[in-house]
């Protein structure tokens, strides 16, 4: 089992491995697999996370929790939220906190329990965008 803190921001997808103990972010890696968490002591503890604006196919582990992701920002209309996912230990992702607004983005380098540096960087980079894209009228 294990449990994943994904971000919304904007169309992208961040999705992060989070210690239920620590409260310790870990960036989930591209392609990675369920069985190929941190928890269980996978390979993928130790790679950098990746940027998921096009996610995997929706088979594929990391593709699910995207499309939840994509599924929720769907009904809920918000731009930047968090929602929490369970992978239980029958092979299930099952959603436990639909949507955290406002979420915490404290940067990690400044708090254990923040979020890592570079997915903030990456939210704050996409809203600077997203208001450029509207003030240029595109």
């Amino acid at each position: 089992p294990a449990w994943f803190r994904v971000i919304y921001c904007l169309g992208e997808v961040f999705v992060n491995f989070w210690d239920t103990t620590t409260h310790v972010y870990t960036p989930v890696h591209v392609g990675a697999v369920l069985g190929d968490c941190p928890a269980e002591g996978g390979a993928m503890g130790g790679q950098v996370g990746a940027v998921l604006g096009d996610c995997p196919a929706e088979g594929d582990a990391v593709g699910g929790l995207c499309g939840i992701a994509r599924q929720i920002a769907s009904i809920c209309r918000l731009d930047l939220f968090s929602t929490e996912i369970a992978w239980t230990e029958d092979d299930r992702l099952l959603v436990v906190d639909y949507v955290n607004d406002p979420i915490d983005l404290r940067l990690q380098s400044r708090a254990a329990d923040g979020v890592p540096d570079f997915i903030v960087e990456r939210i704050a980079a996409r809203i600077a965008d997203e208001l450029t894209a509207k003030a240029d009228g595109v």
